[in-house]
């Protein structure tokens, strides 16, 4: 498991950790990675809060999102929104997927993300259990769905998580997940239950348009569950 979270922590993060390449035996420690990203987020809204005002204290937060994980999933929705979005066959949208230049839908998807995490931290306000949660619940939902749906590919990175990803990846990253929902309660429960939810919908929306998963669609799954995180979390804590 060590190896594991170090793995996990090198792939998902910019910290200088090591570790080896990224494989679906990591997915184990995704959520764990998570809760330490969701930790980090919550340190810097506290000490961004003391220098500026908001909202402007949390656009900045988003980001420190962003450069703690690199933008790794933001490219993959740039990537997602331009191939399934639109209205292409299927062969054509997994070249667009390989395709690293942004188009018109990429821009938009990420932009559109991008406020809405600015506007859901503004919503949560002083409650801590969606940003704590968001990193959490949404690698989580990328082990959920590498273990159950295939690859797009016969290589690639989404083929290594799919082929290496199985019951014990799930299990413990749910069992990360578990202790962090027991921590949030109720408003905990329900957003979890949100996220896989919105994991099968989203797989059901994929699968309908080609036929498995590539890297860049794990990492758009993961970027529109911290928004659901957020958005439910902003609802449930009224």
């Amino acid at each position: 498991m060590l190896r594991d979270l170090r793995n996990a922590l090198g792939f998902l993060t910019v910290m200088p950790v090591g570790g080896g390449p990224p494989s679906g035996r990591a997915m184990a420690a995704f959520p764990l990675v998570g809760a330490l990203i969701g930790g980090a987020l919550l340190c810097a809204r506290w000490a961004l809060g003391k220098l500026v005002p908001h909202p402007l204290s949390d656009v900045l937060l988003v980001g420190f999102w962003a450069q703690l994980t690199g933008g790794l999933h933001l490219d993959g929705l740039a990537d997602a929104c331009d191939a399934l979005l639109a209205p292409l066959p299927p062969q054509r949208r997994l070249e667009v997927l390989k395709d690293p230049h942004i188009g018109a839908f990429g821009t938009a998807g990420v932009a559109l993300v991008l406020m809405a995490k600015a506007a859901g931290l503004y919503a949560v306000r002083g409650d801590w259990r969606a940003i704590f949660l968001a990193p959490m619940l949404a690698r989580w939902a990328m082990a959920l769905v590498a273990s159950s749906c295939p690859s797009a590919r016969s290589e690639g990175l989404g083929r290594t998580f799919q082929r290496d990803a199985g019951k014990r990846e799930v299990l413990w990253a749910s069992v990360w997940v578990a202790a962090g929902v027991a921590v949030a309660g109720v408003v905990g429960f329900w957003t979890a239950a949100s996220v896989g939810l919105f994991a099968l919908a989203f797989a059901c929306f994929v699968l309908r348009r080609i036929p498995g998963f590539t890297g860049d669609l794990y990492g758009a799954l993961g970027e529109l569950s911290e928004v659901l995180v957020l958005t439910a979390g902003a609802a449930l804590g009224r």
